[in-house]
């Protein structure tokens, strides 16, 4: 493999040779870049060595970029089959002796040796930490050989095994991602309320327990909101000392907290008038009775009182109203409540029954625990924290009467919401029944506070923080299924992202769930140092108490949720949401095309003159805008009155008395046309319904209309034969003399000849 010295400057080397078989070999030779350029197909063989047939030349491939030159030779092999010699001969006169069979078919680079591991194949299926431990162990020992160490203790085995757990992490990690990513799949409770989210389903956290406790006091006190009730624990005395809470916590001892403070005054219980209630026994579903008082003031209108069996009498339930009138009568006073409190048959049965008014103030399960430092950032780089304190209670959210404010506002500065988390939804209207809220919409009852050098500020929490602008302080409680709970703040976009630097406290209720469902007559101890205050009860049991949604029916109803949407989409969704708002009587809707978009009107009345108007569209705005869809604007007014004028003339048979006939046309007129619920959205008023309606009456023998219009019409125009109101409003017939443009029904009587 050299070329002759003489006619070669540079040394022609073999690299290598390639049998291509039936007696074709393909050679590779290297050679200067510009001796492989210069005339690349003037090649020949010189001479071959041994017996045999001088060789061909078939072709030669120049490489000038690499200096490799590549020659295909047509060889007659020996008689003994092996491979000859020859010497091939460039165009510019270089020399080159080939050997042919004794060089490597092909320049590989050389391999290292694999060595068996002695822990058999590697699986890389394995992701646990002893598959991954035996397998790294095998890959290691493959490239050490003796020198791997496999003691306990060794270095390299604890680099392994630190290695394989590792692993072992990021396989659960990542199994626990795909797992997470699925409604059917997801095994937390956050994903799953997520998931849950994006389908329009909320999921049910539970409810705290709510009741009525009812004090005895022997002077008058005002007892602040949050004090501390106690359920019965045996051997402890009815009031008891702050020091004494954890030993009744201990003795298990529940807490109920009240949700506002209360004037408490020694009250006299008022017996069943025996006149009127002989055995002192009421019916079911009563909603008055008569008491006797004697020389004691009577009780006011809204006072809540209890109704129960008397000292007299054997224990049982009792049951919570709210006065709506107080009338006196000869012997005695006639209280009354509403139909939402109607008596109760377990009540009613029990005898003799008593009034025991005042002194009686909602609480809810659960006990507010101080303010606690709370590290927001930690390992990640987005906070999210987790409570001091599990199992937060579920209280009522406030929300206004008669709408729907599925969000609590920011709170005035200066004001712990923590001490009164759940204000009662109290008006005028209310009943003890509504006071009491146990099925209202829940919430966490969690404060928390952010603080740097010189101001301090409350956040605000939410059900969601996509209505959350850039710099709205809001954020969202979410709970797992072992009911630890943490809290989620927003990005920027989405809420506010809190500051590193600022300090942030949570203050918190525990106790949730249907552990607060006691019975009548628990509640035996309140927390005071007042000797002002004497025993405490609750007359009826707890009600509301749930334990949270199981993960089960989320995942059974959260797709039919889907499927069933509840957005307004149509105008009789929206007529719908509308009479659902208290003080509504009617509502009409309709979807029109705007220059801009979609637009719902809707238009709605009420019977109550008491209610303003601009506060009840308010509400039904609130009502319906959280179920609008995206892109259709929203514009609620109130119902647009058009007076109307009629005037009858009625011919009377002759006998008949014009007295009598005048107050039974002017009742059935009233009773058919002028009352309120005949007048509603959609109702016209049409001339021949009103001549049957009069020519119906016996005596009446014909009846015409000279005035059939609009109260604001020219009487002189022609008159209509129907009067239909366009959308939005309603027909008015005030029957005010002293004001016709507010309608008017008038009609006169006349003998017939």
């Amino acid at each position: 493999m050299h070329g002759d010295p003489q006619s070669m400057s540079t040394p022609v080397r073999q690299l290598a040779a390639r049998d291509l078989g039936a007696g074709r070999w393909r050679v590779e030779l290297d050679l200067a870049a510009a001796r492989c350029r210069a005339h690349p197909d003037a090649v020949a063989v010189l001479s071959a060595a041994g017996d045999t047939a001088p060789a061909e030349v078939e072709s030669v491939l120049c490489d000038a970029r690499r200096g490799r030159l590549s020659v295909v030779l047509a060889v007659t092999g020996r008689s003994d089959g092996s491979a000859p010699e020859l010497r091939l001969r460039g165009g510019d006169g270089w020399l080159a002796d080939v050997a042919l069979g004794t060089a490597p078919q092909e320049p590989t680079p050389p391999a290292s040796p694999v060595r068996p591991s002695p822990q058999g194949e590697a699986d890389f299926r394995g992701r646990d930490f002893q598959a991954l431990r035996a397998t790294l162990l095998g890959l290691v020992a493959g490239r050490i050989g003796d020198g791997l160490q496999v003691h306990p203790v060794a270095e390299t085995t604890a680099l392994v095994e630190l290695m394989a757990y590792l692993g072992d992490a990021l396989s659960y990690s990542q199994d626990a991602v795909a797992t997470e990513a699925y409604l059917a799949t997801a095994r937390r409770r956050v994903s799953v309320t997520r998931h849950a989210a994006l389908l329009d389903y909320r999921v049910f956290e539970g409810r705290s327990a709510r009741l009525w406790a009812q004090l005895k006091v022997d002077a008058p006190v005002r007892l602040p909101a949050g004090t501390r009730l106690l359920s019965r624990v045996p051997g402890l005395a009815s009031r008891v000392a702050s020091a004494d809470l954890d030993g009744a916590l201990r003795a298990g001892a529940l807490v109920f907290e009240t949700c506002a403070p209360v004037e408490l005054r020694p009250r006299r219980t008022l017996a069943l008038a025996r006149r009127q209630h002989p055995d002192g026994r009421l019916a079911p579903a009563a909603t008055a009775a008569v008491v006797e008082t004697a020389d004691e003031p009577p009780p006011e209108p809204g006072t809540l009182a209890t109704i129960g069996p008397a000292a007299d009498a054997p224990p049982g339930p009792g049951h919570v109203v709210r006065l709506s009138a107080v009338r006196h009568l000869r012997h005695g006073v006639l209280v009354q409540w509403s139909e939402q409190d109607a008596l109760p048959a377990e009540v009613a049965g029990l005898a003799p029954l008593c009034l025991r008014p005042g002194n009686l103030v909602l609480a809810d399960h659960g006990r507010t625990l101080p303010w606690t430092p709370l590290q927001l950032f930690g390992e990640g780089p987005v906070p999210w924290p987790e409570l001091p304190h599990g199992n937060p209670s579920m209280v009522l959210a406030p929300t206004p009467p008669g709408g729907a404010a599925p969000d609590p506002p920011a709170p005035p500065g200066g004001r712990d919401p923590a001490d009164h988390p759940t204000p009662p939804r109290e008006h005028a209207a209310a009943s003890a029944r509504a006071l009491l809220g146990a099925d209202g919409p829940t919430r966490p009852a969690v404060v928390l506070r952010e603080s740097q050098p010189g101001w301090s500020r409350l956040w605000t929490q939410r059900g969601s923080l996509l209505d959350s602008g850039p710099l709205a302080a809001d954020y969202v409680v979410e709970l797992e299924e072992d009911r630890t709970a943490r809290l989620r703040f927003g990005d920027g976009s989405y809420g506010l992202a809190p500051d590193p630097r600022s300090a942030f406290a949570v203050k918190m209720r525990t106790g949730s769930g249907l552990d607060g469902a006691i019975a009548a007559g628990r509640l035996a101890h309140v927390l005071s140092d007042d000797p002002r205050v004497l025993a405490v009860t609750n007359p009826a049991a707890a009600a509301g108490a749930a334990d949270p949604e199981p993960l089960s029916g989320v995942r059974l109803l959260a797709p039919r949720t889907f499927r069933s949407t509840d957005r307004a989409l149509t105008a009789a969704d929206l007529i719908g949401i509308a009479r659902g708002v208290s003080g509504v009587a009617d509502a009409d809707a309709t979807i029109d095309q705007t220059g801009v978009g979609p637009l719902a009107r809707v238009a709605i009345a009420t019977d109550d003159p008491r209610l303003a108007l601009g506060g009840l569209t308010a509400r039904v705005h609130a009502a319906i805008a959280p179920r609008q869809p995206l892109g259709v604007g929203l514009q609620v007014r109130g119902a647009r009155p058009l007076a109307v004028a009629v005037e009858a003339e009625i011919a009377v048979l002759a006998g008949w008395s014009l007295a009598a006939l005048s107050a039974e046309i002017d009742a059935l007129v009233r009773r058919e046309l002028l009352e309120p619920s005949r007048r509603r959205f959609g109702m016209g008023l049409y001339r021949s319904q009103v001549v049957s309606l009069l020519a119906g009456i016996p005596g009446v023998l014909d009846v015409t209309l000279p005035r059939f219009g609009w109260a604001r019409s020219d009487p002189a125009a022609p008159q209509p034969q129907a009067l239909l109101p366009p959308f939005g409003a309603i027909l008015q017939i005030a029957q005010d003399p002293a004001a016709p443009w507010r309608g008017l029904f008038s009609f006169r009587l006349r003998s017939a000849q």
